[in-house]
């Protein structure tokens, strides 16, 4: 009581609200579900509020497409969401037709096409401090500082963009803590010049790795096609690098399909195989709610049972969900 009261003379002298948490209220908030079953279970049960994530890897890889299916999932959970599209390539028809994220929506989402990294930061900070749930920058590789907005083509400017991402995260990584906004960045691999620590790299320093609770690397592993041979959709391959908040280090694969999303049945049922819920023997799967208790072969006409049969779906998404605390 001595310590806590004498915090508490501290934190008045110097016009701070408190100095200390209690871990308890910390620890008994919900995880925020990204509307993908699999990228749940990788992050641990879905976004502790307030964390920093990093979705990195190559051009074209699904970066983009993850984190605006969690947008979308955010956007139907009544959070709001901001996305700043640095690289102004941002298609709002595509996010809607294929993820359902209405970024003209105004009443829910800010969008910006900023560049600027201090402008950029500012507008994180005031987002979370005005009750957004979530800031997504795409990308911190098109982000560029003011001496490079204000210099000549070719000019030189080593170290500053990692010097602002290391005083803006600094600053910002309590404020969304605070006020449990997510901030989710995005960013391009490249090669590591000089070889030291590995053969690829981000750009921008380090600050952004070192400040992010979840670094994930995404990558595309094929490309799905029809009979016909046209393209569809691909599958990707999401890597944990790191995770402060679960388990690291683990891997899953999903199937993306342009114009449909990610394909949540087919992830539900690959869960409850793992985790013995659905018995798999070959191409057979068994279920205890199948019609006569019958088992059904090939995924694709289990994924047709669960579609028909919503109930028994949000029964066996429960049973998943449950493996997950």
């Amino acid at each position: 009581n001595k310590v806590k009261q004498a915090l508490e003379k501290f934190a008045s002298e110097q016009k701070q609200d408190k100095l200390f948490v209690s871990w308890n209220e910390i620890a008994q908030e919900e995880r925020r579900a990204t509307g993908s079953l699999l990228l749940d279970d990788l992050l641990g049960g879905g976004y502790v509020p307030g964390s920093i994530s990093q979705w990195y890897g190559l051009p074209s890889g699904g970066k983009s497409s993850i984190v605006t299916h969690i947008c979308a999932e955010y956007q139907r959970q009544g959070r709001l969401v901001a996305y700043i599209d640095s690289e102004n390539a941002f298609d709002g028809n595509y996010a809607l037709n294929t993820f359902g994220f209405n970024v003209m929506d105004e009443t829910t989402v800010l969008f910006s096409q900023e560049e600027n990294v201090g402008n950029i930061y500012e507008m994180v900070e005031v987002c979370a401090e005005n009750g957004f749930s979530l800031v997504v920058i795409d990308s911190t590789d098109a982000m560029f500082t003011t001496a490079e907005e204000e210099g000549n083509y070719g000019d030189a400017h080593m170290g500053q963009m990692a010097r602002a991402n290391s005083t803006g995260l600094k600053k910002l990584k309590g404020i969304l803590k605070r006020n449990k906004c997510d901030l989710m960045l995005i960013s391009q691999v490249r090669d590591n010049i000089g070889g030291y620590g590995g053969g690829e790299t981000t750009s921008g320093g380090k600050a952004i790795s070192f400040y992010s609770s979840i670094r994930n690397r995404v990558s595309k592993v094929e490309i799905l096609t029809d009979k016909e041979g046209t393209a569809i959709g691909q599958r990707l391959k999401i890597v944990n690098k790191k995770n402060k908040t679960g388990i690291p280090f683990k891997e899953i694969e999903l199937d993306l399909y342009y114009n449909k999303g990610i394909d949540t049945f087919g992830e539900a049922i690959d869960l409850a195989v793992k985790y013995g819920i659905i018995e798999k023997k070959g191409g057979w799967f068994n279920y205890s709610s199948f019609p006569n208790d019958k088992p059904i072969q090939g995924k694709p006409s289990v994924v047709e049972y669960f579609k028909q049969n919503e109930k028994e779906y949000l029964s066996l998404k429960k049973e998943v969900l449950d493996h997950f605390n």
